[in-house]
């Protein structure tokens, strides 16, 4: 590592992007590239660092990210910053040489037609609260120990920036971005518990205090009552509990259960509450804060219930608590299937390779049994919580979502199948497909095991299955998943399908406006849940890939405005999609877990959807001017990622009423 300050290369470097922007076709390239370099070399110093942030805005004037991914600055996204700051070669580069372009728009040393002051430090803020890690790193971590240039460049310019900016001031962003994903109530919440840590590694100034909002979560977490808050380690907590009457302990049980359903976070001391006290239906209802429905099943199923609680709530699996409420109340426990399915688990014995699987993911010392159950229980209560990790399996999480749906005691037969055989089996057209002998199928040959306990069980089967069905599929003509989505997900998936490449999309417009829109269906609405693939695109319209989704409903919002409600399974659904389409997750009427949008702009996504006879027939004639807007959206984002004839459009129209 360089330690001081190269000035020969930081005079080289000046020289060189003096000339840039007068250099030709020709010559523009090669400067680029040396420009690169010297840049690359400078940026292993923290003098180096500084040197070039002084130069933040000549090398924007300069034209130097003309052309690339970083041209124009309204349109950069802080979810990408950490990955392309950790990235080696000139991608590591320009985007470390573009956050200190933004610096310099942030402090007025240079201006922008495309990005305010204000904007751009906004992007920044919300940038280096994603890279709290690289900004505040945790010595002694694997990534600590990763030895990669990237990874120290990263933390130097980051730590750079920091001094650059208050780091208090992050922290109201930080709570932001904390609420937004409890606001979805995600099963997998390590992401919120790095942001926690980060935060309250945060330095203050002398009389400066956390937000209370933030406060309030990192309570949530680690002991919301003065009891917990005192007595952090479980045992301890425990022998306390102990030395409560009666009413105390209601007061402990209605304060974490209150805890609980504001923020969706749990402590291990919660577990200990409702283990030790779970034959008292008085403590459970206030620990769990239930409804009247909740409370009903409760008295309905407290033998089940109790058997579930000894099962599975354990400090360590305090994050089913949530779960666990949600289950008792939609009254699961009162279905015979579901009890059933319970009962299997209670009694499974886990295959070899399964208890290998699940130590490498929670540990040598944990109670696998408990894990598993508690991980059923979050994805019954919890499943629009469910995420597919970093992992191209968007068809089998939105299985999963599903089945706890629509068909919670299929879902645990499978799981119970899964853990103790290690493989599933299908049957498609009439031929078994048997999991263990598709190893060599699935789109996520190297899975990222950072899932909850029943996707780390049935992902990898249900991708190889769903690859295989797909492959017998090749050699017809229309889309795939018109066979495919019946045989994986069960019959209520619709008898009918439109697909963007079996029609022209005006057609497969007004077709979706007649199924599922309810000025045009008969007001009747959806009776299901139904499978959705759409065109995910960029904050610029631009494609990047199909995408399986799951729409939930379609309802008016409480704005008046007619919108899709859906599941989205990777767990990133604050998105921009361009031309002014903007997903939510809150404020307009969402239930926990869904993702919304205006129907016109759900649909210019479309690429495939299913539907009934009686859906279709049901319809009255949309408006043309509907339908050409909804084309002109996909026709201007999407559809220009296709070649002339691949994706059937209309002719050109003039600009719609």
């Amino acid at each position: 590592m360089v330690e001081t300050l190269n000035a020969t290369a930081l005079a080289e470097f000046d020289r060189l992007l003096g000339e840039l922007p007068r250099a030709g076709a020709r010559a523009r390239p090669p400067t680029l590239q040396r420009l690169l370099a010297l840049a690359a070399h400078l940026l292993e110093s923290e003098a180096g660092v500084e040197a070039l942030a002084e130069r933040g805005g000549a090398i924007e004037e300069a034209g130097f990210f003309r052309d690339t991914a970083w041209a124009d600055p309204s349109r950069l996204l802080p979810p990408l910053v950490r990955s392309g700051l950790l990235a080696e070669g000139p991608t590591g580069t320009t985007e470390s040489l573009s956050e200190l372009r933004m610096l310099a728009l942030a402090q007025g040393r240079c201006r922008s037609e495309r990005a305010s002051a204000e904007e751009a430090a906004a992007f920044l803020e919300a940038a280096l609260v994603l890279c709290l890690d690289l900004l505040f790193p945790v010595r002694g971590t694997e990534a600590s120990r990763d030895p990669t240039p990237g990874r120290r460049r990263a933390e130097r310019l980051c730590a750079y920036l920091g001094r650059a900016f208050s780091l208090e001031g992050l922290l109201g962003v930080l709570t932001v971005e904390v609420e937004q994903v409890l606001s979805q109530r995600q099963i997998q919440l390590e992401r919120v518990h790095e942001l926690l840590d980060q935060a309250e590694r945060v330095p203050l100034s002398e009389g400066r205090a956390r937000p209370e909002r933030l406060e309030r979560f990192l309570r949530a977490r680690s002991g919301p009552t003065p009891l917990s808050e005192r007595h952090r380690d479980p045992e301890a907590y425990r022998a306390a509990l102990a030395q409560l009457g009666q009413q105390e302990r209601c007061v402990e049980a209605r304060a974490l259960g209150r805890s609980l359903r504001m923020t969706g976070l749990a402590c291990p001391q919660h577990a200990v509450l409702l283990g030790e006290h779970f034959a008292e239906s008085e403590t459970v209802e206030l620990a769990l804060r239930l409804n009247a429905p909740g409370q009903v099943e409760l008295a309905r199923q407290q033998r089940l219930f109790q058997r579930l609680v000894r099962e599975c709530v354990r400090p360590a699996t305090a994050g089913s608590l949530y779960g666990l409420a949600r289950v008792l109340e939609a009254g699961l426990l009162s279905r015979p299937e579901v009890e059933a399915g319970l009962r299997r688990l209670f009694a499974l014995e886990l295959a070899p390779s399964v208890t290998a699987r699940l130590r490498a993911r929670f540990g040598d010392e944990a109670d696998l049994s408990a894990h598993l159950i508690a991980g059923a229980v979050n994805v019954l209560g919890q499943p629009l919580g469910l995420g597919q990790g970093n992992n191209p399996t968007c068809q089998s999480a939105r299985g999963l979502s599903l089945w706890a749906q629509l068909a919670p005691g299929h879902l645990l037969a499978q799981l119970a199948c899964a853990a103790r055989a290690d493989r599933l089996e299908y049957l498609f057209e009439g031929e078994l497909l048997s999991s263990a002998d598709l190893v060599d199928k699935g789109l996520a040959r190297e899975l990222d095991h950072s899932l909850d306990a029943a996707s780390l069980l049935l992902v990898p089967h249900l991708d190889r299955i769903y690859d295989a069905m797909m492959e017998r599929t090749l050699e017809r003509e229309g889309d795939g998943h018109r066979w495919v989505n019946p045989a994986l997900y069960g019959p209520w998936v619709g008898s009918r399908m439109a697909a963007v490449c079996e029609l022209e999309f005006r057609e497969l417009v007004r077709r979706f406006y007649a199924s599922h829109h309810p000025g045009y269906s008969g007001h009747y609405g959806m009776i299901h849940p139904t499978p959705v693939g759409l065109f995910v695109t960029d904050s610029g319209g631009r494609l990047l890939g199909r995408h399986a989704v799951t729409l939930q409903r379609v309802r008016v919002d409480p704005q008046g405005e007619v919108r899709a409600y859906f599941f989205n399974p990777n767990n990133d659904s604050r998105q921009d999609w361009g031309q002014g389409i903007v997903v939510e997750v809150a404020g307009h009427g969402e239930l926990e877990g869904e993702s919304s949008l205006p129907f016109a702009h759900f649909a210019s996504r479309l690429y495939a959807f299913h539907y009934t006879l009686y859906e279709e027939e049901a319809g009255a004639a949309v408006p043309e001017a509907e339908v050409l807007a909804v084309e002109r959206l996909a026709g201007e984002s999407w559809g220009r990622s296709f070649a002339p004839g691949e994706v059937r459009f209309g002719p050109p129209s003039a600009p719609a009423g």
